[in-house]
């Protein structure tokens, strides 16, 4: 069941003969789902706090504060939403107006007394900007330090920013695309297609609707969410904080400034893969959300190295709801393409199964330096090799397979190799493998032999 709906019915329960009762289905995933489980002990806190229990006395003024700040929310239009005993609406839109009399002193000092008090900050500014919700479409410029052709993910911290471009199409099945100088990944509505583009040849891989081309970025094609989202994971990952204030910008519009600090994600027994990618390192991003409607305005990510920060990711404009050409969301594959496959298995699978990494790489580098092609090609994922590829390995002489290690949240491994070339010179290098396939037999996932 999708966390949308059930969030609704959340909402609705409130309005119910029992507040707060849920159906057995809501329930059931309430139970298993931290952000479901986290909107409904809030929205039962809130309705617990308004209950009238005793009588009080308004301080000076409360009543115009807070018909101001009703006003504010647009709580008329909240309530002609709802139908027969708008209670869940109406509690949460006061719980809003009172968060918003308290200020952002109340917002900044709440962020700081621990995760689940900003849960609850930043949920209910979310509820509020409901209403405001409209997106068709969203266009995401950045500068980020990667290579051109290589993951989404990757970082190098001494690589020069390259440009990359994000645009989605909130349509159902939503419509995106990921784009930076040597790769691309665009998703039609029904599959994502892969294309990278380097200096020796052209690549594609075609899969399915959740196939992971792209996976940490994925975060910015759901603006709405990512208030919700980075704190959830700032709550589940040790190490992490979370901090949120409320700022006036260059225009006097206010907006959410939200810091997550975090560790570095993974197991590191030496230091490769360590600050390759956002995830694996540890890092500072901070958010800029309209305070209004919650849509993302900004982002800019730091690693933090025992040098010092350095800005991996920056975005330089965020514009929604402007048109984008149908085209975009189509992907134009080359007819020379090389193409990534699935993993078949093979007639005597059993074999090739049984070997394990540091096996399948020494198999892998004597194929290809005999030049059986087709037997190398049953070590990797694609349906050819190039002719540049071919002419450099065949004939090199594998001189040491080193001892398998697993580093950082890659689920395969890396073997160390050590080479030396026909013209003479030597290489030590990585491959990356892994056996997360049909076939459970160890491919070729990633890096260099020349």
């Amino acid at each position: 069941m999708k966390c949308k709906i059930v969030r609704e019915a959340i909402l609705r329960s409130f309005d119910a003969e029992e507040p707060g009762s849920l159906h057995e289905t809501i329930r059931q995933h309430v139970e298993t789902c931290l952000a479901c489980r986290t909107e409904w002990k809030i929205l039962n806190e809130t309705r617990e706090a308004l209950e009238p229990h005793h009588r009080l006395g308004a301080s000076p003024g409360f009543k115009e504060r807070v018909m101001k700040a009703t006003q504010q929310l647009n709580i008329r239009e909240m309530s002609a939403a709802s139908k027969a005993r708008p209670v869940g609406r109406m509690m949460l839109a006061a719980a809003m107006a009172v968060l918003l009399i308290l200020g952002g002193s109340f917002l900044a000092w709440h962020a700081t007394k621990g995760n689940d008090q900003s849960a609850m900050t930043f949920k209910l500014l979310q509820q509020a900007s409901a209403a405001m919700k409209g997106l068709s479409t969203m266009h995401i410029e950045a500068l980020m330090r990667t290579s051109p052709t290589d993951n989404f993910e990757r970082v190098e911290l001494n690589h020069d920013p390259i440009r990359l471009d994000i645009w989605k199409e909130f349509s159902d099945p939503p419509k995106w695309r990921f784009e930076k100088a040597g790769r691309t990944v665009v998703m039609d509505g029904a599959k994502q297609t892969l294309l990278i583009n380097t200096a020796d040849a052209k690549y594609v891989s075609v899969g399915e609707e959740t196939t992971g081309y792209v996976e940490w970025l994925m975060r910015l094609l759901e603006p709405e969410e990512l208030l919700n989202l980075e704190l959830e994971l700032a709550q589940n990952q040790p190490g992490a904080k979370a901090s949120m204030v409320e700022l006036p910008n260059a225009n006097g519009k206010k907006e959410l400034v939200v810091t997550i600090e975090a560790k570095a994600e993974g197991q590191f027994p030496n230091d490769w893969l360590k600050n390759s990618s956002i995830q694996e390192s540890d890092n500072r991003r901070v958010y800029r959300f309209d305070a209004e409607t919650s849509r993302l305005l900004g982002l800019e990510v730091w690693v933090l190295t025992p040098q010092g920060p350095i800005s991996v990711l920056k975005t330089e404009s965020i514009t929604f709801n402007e048109p984008i050409a149908p085209e975009r969301f189509v992907a134009e594959i080359p007819a020379d393409a090389i193409r990534f496959k699935e993993v078949q298995i093979l007639q005597n699978n059993e074999a090739y199964a049984a070997m394990g990494p540091a096996e399948m790489v020494r198999a892998f580098i004597q194929s290809c330096s005999a030049g059986g092609w087709n037997e190398a090609l049953k070590y990797t994922m694609q349906d050819a090799f190039t002719q540049e590829f071919m002419e450099h390995v065949q004939g090199m002489e594998l001189l040491e397979v080193g001892e398998p290690f697993q580093a950082g949240v890659y689920g395969g491994w890396f073997v160390p190799y050590r080479a030396r070339y026909r013209d003479g010179h030597e290489k030590q290098g990585r491959l990356a493998v892994r056996n997360d396939n049909a076939a459970k037999r160890y491919v070729w996932d990633g890096g260099d032999l020349y």
